[in-house]
């Protein structure tokens, strides 16, 4: 704020209408509390005393009154009458030289200087507060893990998220570092999208995508088979290669099992086996990044296969797109790939997989996607069954959106937030026709409302309600939202 320039403007309003401040009684300046204890004990019964019968209810002379003023500077209202009357004081302008009650120069000082501390409190505070950002977003590994939480399975979002940046010996998740910007916005609009195209699933049962494959044991007893999953190499026609994905769902959880067995050499004890769904091709030199399904420690003899199952969602691993060859559009493909992770501290020569431990595999087989109940678990805990969604399909548009919504918050949403809300599904319904198209838009905006993206904050400050203290909490804790128990606790107030 500009004081010299209120100082100027409100002096001449102050000077034309005759303002009578007189102060009765001493004090010196020690003897004044700073702060509103120091008004309710000296500035206000001076006020009172002698300035409000001109400056009060009745009488506003110069359309100011003194009687309404609290004496929290610190508030930052009304400044420019305290400014004025700063001015003025110092000035010796006021009280009036007809006035016979003028109070004593060491009251004046006293006064002044309560009113210029005051003024420079607040001046400090707004300078600190100017360039101070309160509003923290969540860190990536905060909002992959509260998404994760949200709706009851792991999706890989942070990939498709710009780095949290990283200054070395700070803390990196402060206000000052986790900002929202524009690419961000757009990055978490997505994600949203792609989140709830998972969570809520369409009424009938989708198509299940199999695939099998079996390799023939044709070097078994000399230990060079096809069958094999060695540590060097991958031999065509063999494991090794892969299991190559004709067709696949575009969302679901799948479904991986492997017959498999081990071959060990002598003082080894298992063979480590991981699986890889994707397609390793190199570009410009690099290799393209290929995500684990999952791994097995391997320990049964070729004599006793045993059935290894993995799952995850196929929404998690990258897909390479189908190359033009000949003119013609090559379909989309994913391979699964078995590898044997071994190491035993030595340089690999290429001569030595015989010696090292390997993986025997009689079959896989790919299934997806794969539920106990259609439409699943993590659709429903949105989509609950409820007899409004016939009898008052509005009334249950609007309690999935208050569900949603409160779990996402970490707090009840409010009436307005679910009005606001229902008023995007009412919007968005007669263009995508179908309730569960409609409410995976209408719960995107609630994926990407500052609401969720950051952290709960109260008045500049971090909250100490319950809702935030259990916020504060869980993120502290394990990097995430508040469980079912914190949030019971939360709502209980203990």
């Amino acid at each position: 704020m500009q004081f010299h320039l209120l100082r100027t403007c409100i002096k001449a309003v102050f000077a034309s209408a005759a303002v009578c401040l007189s102060f009765g009684g001493t004090a010196s300046p020690a003897e004044i509390p700073l702060g509103k204890s120091g008004f309710e004990s000296h500035i206000k019964p001076f006020f009172r005393t002698h300035c409000v019968k001109c400056h009060g209810p009745k009488k506003s002379k110069g359309k100011i009154t003194l009687h309404s003023l609290d004496g929290d500077l610190a508030k930052g209202k009304v400044l420019e009458r305290w400014e004025l009357i700063l001015d003025v004081l110092k000035a010796g302008e006021m009280p009036p030289e007809e006035e016979t009650a003028r109070p004593a120069k060491p009251e004046v000082v006293a006064v002044t200087q309560w009113i210029e501390s005051g003024l420079r409190d607040y001046v400090k505070k707004a300078s600190r507060d100017a360039g101070t950002t309160t509003t923290r977003r969540l860190t990536n590994f905060e909002y992959e893990n509260t998404v994760r939480d949200l709706i009851g399975f792991r999706l890989n979002l942070t990939d498709n998220l710009p780095r949290d940046p990283e200054k070395p010996y700070h803390f990196n998740n402060t206000a000052e570092f986790m900002l929202l910007g524009p690419e961000q916005v757009d990055r978490y609009l997505e994600n949203a999208r792609k989140v709830m195209a998972s969570a809520i699933v369409d009424p009938d049962k989708p198509e299940v995508h199999e695939a099998r494959r079996e390799w023939q044991p044709h070097g078994l007893y000399r230990g060079i088979g096809n069958d094999e999953v060695g540590v060097w190499g991958n031999r065509r026609h063999s494991p090794a290669h892969g299991m190559g994905l004709k067709s696949f769902p575009d969302t679901g959880e799948f479904v991986i099992r492997v017959q498999a067995s081990a071959i060990l050499p002598p003082g080894v004890k298992g063979a480590p086996l991981r699986l890889i769904l994707g397609q390793t091709i190199q570009i410009n030199g690099s290799t393209q990044r290929v995500e684990p399904v999952g791994g097995a420690y391997v320990v049964n003899s070729i004599d006793e296969p045993k059935v290894y199952e993995f799952r995850d969602r196929i929404e998690n691993f990258p897909m390479t797109r189908g190359r033009i060859i000949r003119g013609k559009q090559q379909p989309d493909s994913r391979v699964i790939t078995p590898q044997v992770l071994y190491d035993d501290g030595t340089l690999n020569d290429g001569k030595r997989n015989l010696t090292m431990p390997r993986v025997v595999i009689n079959w896989m087989e790919f299934e997806a996607p794969v539920a106990d109940v259609w439409p699943p678990e993590h659709h429903m805990r949105i989509l609950f069954e409820s007899p409004l969604r016939e009898e008052n399909p509005e009334a249950y548009v609007r309690e999935v959106i208050r569900r949603f919504a409160s779990r996402a918050f970490l707090r009840p949403a409010s009436k307005e937030e679910v009005d606001r809300f229902a008023q995007i599904y009412r919007l968005v319904l007669p263009e995508l026709k179908t309730m569960e198209a409609a409410m995976r838009e209408t719960l995107t905006m609630v994926l990407i409302s500052p609401q969720f993206l950051s952290h709960a904050v109260a008045d500049g400050e971090v909250t100490t309600r319950p809702y935030g203290l259990a916020s504060r909490l869980s993120y502290f804790l394990w990097g995430s939202m508040p469980d079912a128990e914190l949030l019971k606790l939360a709502e209980e107030g203990s």
